[in-house]
């Protein structure tokens, strides 16, 4: 299927360019040498909430994606189940680094316990020491 590109990221050595396919539910990986494309996380087409890793992860609707400081991590907004995500570039582990998974905005010292909804942004602040979002 066609999959629309709402967000590039480029690994620190410029090998890799990933991207969300937001309406396919999957991150996707660009190779800059040979340009081929692949799955990066997820099961093209198949939407739904489920951490772990690879293939077995399910996205609905990602959109946002940073790197870590480190760039050990990809951040990503998991728009429509209303999460912020980590991926743990080494093996592919996806988790909720913020949010419920409820609609609604509620802040809360603990990210776990901070609720989202459609979050739309992700920045660093100057010395990569806070994250900001938008919702």
């Amino acid at each position: 299927g066609t999959c629309t590109a709402h967000n590039i990221a480029i690994d620190k050595d410029e090998t890799y360019a990933y991207f969300t396919c937001h309406d396919r539910h999957v991150i996707k990986r660009l190779d800059l040498t040979t340009l081929a494309v692949t799955n990066f996380i997820g099961l093209d087409g198949t939407s739904g909430n489920v951490n772990g890793f690879g293939a077995s992860v399910r996205f609905r609707n990602p959109a946002i994606l940073l790197f870590s400081p480190s760039y050990n991590y990809l951040i990503v907004t998991d728009a429509s189940n209303n999460l912020i995500k980590t991926i743990r570039i080494s093996d592919l582990y996806v988790s909720v680094l913020i949010g419920t998974g409820t609609a609604t905005n509620v802040d809360n010292f603990n990210a776990l316990s901070t609720t989202l909804t459609n979050p739309k942004s992700l920045a660093f602040s100057e010395d990569f020491t806070k994250l900001y979002f938008s919702t």
